[in-house]
């Protein structure tokens, strides 16, 4: 599979704050599908309603300067090596499925940025989650090591953006709560959930901040190829 792509066809609707100010407006739940190419070599493709179709370059436009007064050229910088922040499908394939080894992984791959550890580490289960195509196990272990992340809490009953109902694992931070959705038989990563906890700028307590609903996950040959 390292040259095909991973097919990702979800349900997603977010909110986007009114640029006088003001609570948030969210937009009507709609398709998103993305074709990423398995071991992160080639470009993929997002494909958004409302949306131009958009190349997701596996390589970082840059711009140097040759000297004084020359024109910016542009030349690229090769992307780096996969990473629980930056997952290709053949990274997250090879993940373990222990969940004490993997949030130990997960913590030591997220020990830089902004935000308590915890909530990095819990928002870079979510990465892995969200548009990559994890096997069975290293789902389950990802539901497993989210769970033992301080502050976090298992949801009995929750419901992802299609309105299917599974088990989920939530976290506040920073007035928000976010929720990882899963299939309660399956342990399969049905979506996410993020809401205000206390009234903001954004809205009263209980907006909707995002929501989405993973609906098909493929392996494809090419970018823009649809599952057979």
């Amino acid at each position: 599979m390292p040259r095909q792509f991973v097919y990702v066809e979800s349900l997603v609707s977010r909110a986007g704050l009114p640029a006088g100010g003001g609570a948030a407006v969210v937009e009507p739940v709609h398709r998103r599908q993305v074709w990423l190419s398995a071991d992160g070599s080639r470009p993929g493709l997002l494909r958004e309603e409302g949306s131009p179709d958009s190349e997701l370059s596996p390589r970082v436009p840059v711009y140097e300067l040759d000297g004084p007064g020359a024109e910016p050229r542009k030349t690229f910088l090769e992307s780096g090596e996969a990473s629980v922040t930056d997952p290709t499908h053949a990274f997250v394939a090879g993940l373990p499925t222990d969940p004490e080894a993997l949030l130990r992984l997960v913590r030591e791959q997220t020990r830089t940025g902004g935000g308590d550890a915890d909530q990095r580490a819990f928002a870079a289960i979510g990465t892995l989650l969200a548009e990559t195509w994890a096997p069975p196990k290293v789902t389950a272990a990802l539901f497993e090591a989210a769970a033992r992340i301080p502050g976090v809490v298992v949801v009995p009953s929750a419901r992802d953006a299609a309105g299917r109902e599974g088990v989920a694992v939530a976290r506040t931070a920073g007035g928000e709560r976010t929720q990882w959705v899963f299939d309660r038989s399956t342990s399969g990563f049905l979506g996410a959930r993020t809401v205000l906890v206390s009234a903001a700028d954004a809205g009263p307590a209980g907006t909707v901040l995002s929501e989405t609903a993973v609906l098909r996950k493929a392996a494809v040959a090419r970018a823009g190829q649809l599952p057979g």
